[in-house]
């Protein structure tokens, strides 16, 4: 019988800044779906801080320079009947956003298992390269939360 549950996991919105512009890391996924998205994935029985340090040097080869938790804000999210009837042992997802500055000069080396491009964009470009209205979401709430940041400085 399958399992029944959300997997808890991280999802982390890398941003660089570069002079007074923000930057986001988008990521294409090529399997087992394709479009663009944030570094995530399970936790695996490790922190959350853990489990995002860890997808986002596998995933990025990146190191965080800044990392914050972003107050009130997961993901939830149902897999598809399809990732459901592949054999998947959860329905779906629930994911702990966070914020993740880099250096704007490391270079992303992307890891080819799940992705096969990357692209650093603005927050305009990235909503229209998004497709999923909670990743959309996600980048909407973190970017009005970087702003409110810069504001303070």
């Amino acid at each position: 019988m399958p399992y029944k549950f959300h997997r808890k996991g991280i999802l982390g919105i890398v941003y660089r800044q570069r002079d007074l512009n923000i930057e986001y890391l988008l990521l294409h996924r090529f399997y087992p779906w394709k479009g663009w998205e944030f570094v995530k994935g399970g936790l695996g029985g490790r922190s959350e801080e853990d489990a995002l340090e860890n997808e986002l040097t596998d995933e990025t080869h990146l190191k965080s320079l800044n990392v914050q938790r972003i107050p009130g804000f997961k993901i939830i999210y149902k897999f598809s009947k399809k990732a459901i009837e592949r054999g998947d042992k959860c329905i779906g997802q629930n994911l702990q956003g966070f914020l993740v500055e880099v250096n704007p000069e490391d270079v992303v080396i992307v890891n080819f298992r799940e992705h096969n491009d990357f692209y650093w964009t603005d927050y305009q470009q990235a909503m229209e390269m998004l497709r999923h209205s909670q990743t959309k979401g996600a980048l909407k709430f973190a970017n009005r939360y970087i702003m409110d940041l810069m504001k303070k400085k």
